[in-house]
């Protein structure tokens, strides 16, 4: 695979022996700093893997993980595969395909693939519509949920049927798959109170869920991952070592290539990739994706025929993922032959301390009342109710309310909350439970109370 951008030369094969050891002493050193479970990396070229090494529970090249976003280039290449064939043109309005959707006549399928169409970050596919973005870059995995469903209207079968039967089997990825049943298999963990722990959730696909089979749970292995990217290194080759070209040259240049600029950063986006330039101008081609329970890197280094993943089989939205990253770069570092930086061994623990604290806060707000119910009958007696009153709505009504809020006001969603952060769902909706609970009971008592003393007063 060549680009006008850069060429490649003898001596941007990896550094097979020397880099086999600069990963393993940074892996062996790293790893654990992440808090993950399991984490598989892999480095290929044209001919063949170059090095793979597995750590914690992944211990086959057959583990099969969670992709998260890496997903929407499976999905790209599907669509694009429909194009080549002629099934669907992508500057045809997306309304043509999938005209239950009402989407805006000027959005069309390139628009989805580009992230152009205007959907909002965190629009599920019933909630999106065409905003102020239009036109303009803004991630949406609304845009590859609805990508989903074209594929799903033009080719006649179902999107996961479809992606198997013309990109995972034509590959020779046997372990890969994108249905239900196949999240349910995977090595996958959720993070609660900075533990790792296997709970079994498998996201469902729905058009009310964030995200779908065709934009973030593609499941597949370090052994299928490999020959994914190895595709990519083989196009244009003309005895391909890597497996089937099941794109023609010119649609893979296309999904690196025909991009548009991301106006928060100096990186573009094509079809289901990111690029940007090093200090140096050498092109990188990246996407980073996580879910509930996996996170992942992709990059491929065309000048230098080189690709390369990093995939974990746990997420952890405090610290963990980014102690995840900052282990993924130290490997990216490596590769490229630069002084990978160490992953802090406090980045995520200080995170969690800092969660664990507010954890307790919550907590103690919300059960101290309940501890001290016996004192409210008390006072009930002796203080003025209307100073009483006060006290129960900032307990118990503004409290709960605050705490229901909190992920609001961070631009989340409770429906993403719910499966992102298990123990910060956990201990916000234990809270409000008990506050109301609380103050239902203070209130009768202070009804009781009142009832009473105007009993005696009408004596």
């Amino acid at each position: 695979m060549t680009f006008p951008e850069g060429d490649t030369g003898s001596d941007s094969q990896p550094r097979s022996m020397s880099l086999r050891c600069e990963l393993d002493d940074y892996l062996d050193r790293n790893f654990p700093r992440t808090g993950l479970p399991g984490v598989a990396v892999i480095v290929v070229n044209a001919s063949g893997t170059q090095y793979q090494k597995l750590l914690g529970d992944i211990t086959s090249e057959h583990d099969t993980m969670l992709i998260g976003s890496l997903t929407k280039s499976f999905c790209a290449i599907s669509v694009l595969q429909l194009a080549q064939e002629g099934a669907l043109d992508l500057d045809t309005p997306v309304s043509q395909y999938v005209p239950s959707y009402g989407t805006d006549w000027d959005v069309t399928v390139r628009s989805l693939l580009n992230q152009t169409s205007g959907f909002g970050y965190y629009e599920s596919l019933s909630e999106a519509h065409s905003g102020p973005m239009k036109g303009r870059f803004s991630y949406s995995n609304a845009n590859y949920d609805l990508l989903g469903h074209i594929v799903d209207a033009v080719s006649g079968e179902p999107y996961t049927q479809y992606v198997e039967e013309h990109v995972l089997i034509p590959l020779g990825m046997d372990d890969s798959g994108a249905t239900l049943e196949d999240r349910e298999a995977v090595h996958g963990h959720r993070n609660y109170f900075g533990w790792s722990v296997a709970d079994g959730f498998a996201r469902g696909d729905s058009d009310d869920a964030w995200g779908s089979a065709s934009s973030g749970y593609m499941c597949t292995s370090p052994a299928d991952f490999a020959k994914y990217l190895q595709m990519y290194l083989n196009q244009g080759s003309a005895t391909p070592t890597g497996g089937a070209q099941i794109l023609q040259p010119a649609s893979v240049r296309a999904m690196f290539l025909n991009r548009v600029l991301d106006p928060t950063s100096d990186s573009f986006y094509g079809m289901g990739w990111s690029s940007f330039y090093t200090d140096s101008g050498e092109l990188i081609l990246s996407h980073d994706g996580d879910v509930e329970n996996g996170v992942a890197r992709m990059m491929i280094l065309p000048q230098r025929g080189i690709a390369l993943a990093v995939l974990g089989d746990a997420a952890d939205a405090f610290g963990g993922n980014d102690a995840f990253y900052a282990m993924a770069g130290g490997v990216v570092a490596c590769v490229m032959g630069a002084e990978p930086d160490d992953v802090s061994p406090m980045l995520r623990i200080q995170h969690h301390l800092g969660m664990d604290f507010f954890y307790f806060i919550l907590i103690a707000i919300a059960v101290i009342p309940i501890v001290c119910f016996g004192k409210w009958k008390q006072d009930v007696k002796t203080q003025p109710h209307t100073q009483l009153v006060w006290r129960l709505i900032t307990l118990q009504v503004l409290f709960p309310l605050t705490v229901y809020f909190l992920p609001i006001w961070q631009n989340y969603t409770w429906r993403d909350t719910l499966t992102f952060m298990p123990d910060f769902s956990i201990v916000c909706i234990g809270c409000i439970v008990v506050s109301v609970a609380c103050g239902i009971a203070k209130a009768v008592v202070l009804v009781r109370s009142s009832g009473s003393s105007k009993a005696v007063v009408k004596r």
